[in-house]
């Protein structure tokens, strides 16, 4: 493996910067004899990708137990990254005005507002934010309004299966309403 520890004040750290670079993964290398200067777009590259391959979720739902709950199920797969919690509307549209997530775990009742009405708000501030409510009222005439509004699919919280498929459909660009889509027009 041909690689090269790089290292020096180049970057503008004061300690310098130490990193190890295989050739052949990244495809670019640059080191300048003497001056210790390694290649930044690398370095930005790496950032990038390790970033893009991380799909970064917000969970809300009013109850710690079912954020660990749901935190737990998502953090099962490698892509897939809960990157805050929220307990109230107020605390979620903070989030999402601050650092807006690749989805949208949302609890159809929080303490606030219920989740149709923090859909309309998110999707005012963030239209491109797919949203995955889930909830334990699931019915015919939620996944209707769920639709009006914006969000992209439904499942029932005990549904462990459902949620993983649900969250699969919606980073996909598809929407989930399972076992309700028949009874829906």
């Amino acid at each position: 493996m041909k690689s090269c520890l790089c290292r020096g004040s180049s970057l503008g750290h004061p300690t310098g910067f130490a990193g190890l670079f295989d050739r052949r993964r990244t495809g670019i290398f640059s080191l300048k004899r003497g001056t210790r200067v390694v290649d930044t777009t690398l370095i930005s590259r790496l950032r990038l990708e390790s970033r893009a391959a991380l799909v970064r979720i917000l969970v809300v739902d009013d109850n710690p137990a079912v954020r660990r709950y749901l935190r737990t199920i998502l953090e099962q797969q490698s892509e897939w990254r809960v990157c805050g919690e929220a307990r109230t509307a107020e605390e979620t549209l903070q989030i999402v005005q601050n650092s807006i997530p690749d989805l949208i775990l949302l609890d159809f009742q929080l303490p606030d507002q219920n989740g149709l009405e923090v859909a309309r708000e998110i999707h005012r501030v963030s239209p491109a934010t797919p949203i995955l409510m889930v909830t334990i009222h699931m019915s015919n005439q939620l996944a209707e309004a769920a639709k009006l509004v914006g969000i992209r699919g439904i499942c029932a919280k005990s549904d462990v299966g459902s949620i993983e498929e649900a969250v699969h459909a919606v980073l996909d660009e598809k929407s989930y309403f399972p076992r309700l889509t028949s009874l829906i027009q």
